[in-house]
């Protein structure tokens, strides 16, 4: 009785093996990561700032608000509008946050030539992306 349940590289030689997992990152690939990072942590310093900005804007407007006479604000309208501005602000944090850690981990991976902080850099990107697509997925379907 033969075994199907075989790997699917078992007749393949070693040196097949060995060049699946060695990868050459060649002066031009790494000029283009490097590059590549320092866009993503420019990018994730703005919307960094751009999600601190949202918050501190709400919360100076709802100040302003709630001092004017005809303002009739309650404790849970400030609470509601500040609630949603800080759910859509961690929204804006959570990419940039993934952003940093690619960029920063692909600088040192390049910096020392080291292929596990690489790998964990392309985990990072990997999160944004899922992230993406799930925010995606959900406007699609609220819309």
């Amino acid at each position: 009785m033969e075994n199907d349940n075989q790997p699917l590289d078992l007749d393949l030689s070693g040196s097949a093996r060995q060049r699946e997992t060695s990868l050459e990152i060649t002066p031009k690939v790494r000029s283009a990561m490097k590059e590549l990072s320092g866009w993503m942590f420019f990018l994730s310093i703005l919307m960094f700032l751009g999600a601190i900005m949202l918050l501190i804007f709400v919360a100076f407007g709802l100040n302003t608000l709630s001092q004017m006479p005809y303002a009739n604000l309650e404790r849970m309208d400030v609470l509601l509008v500040l609630g949603i501005a800080f759910i859509i602000s961690s929204l804006i944090a959570y990419p940039a946050w993934c952003y940093y850690q690619f960029s920063s981990k692909t600088r040192l991976a390049l910096t020392y030539s080291d292929a596990g902080t690489l790998e964990d850099a392309s985990l990072w990107l990997k999160r944004f992306y899922r992230f993406s697509g799930i925010m995606l997925l959900l406007t699609i379907g609220i819309f």
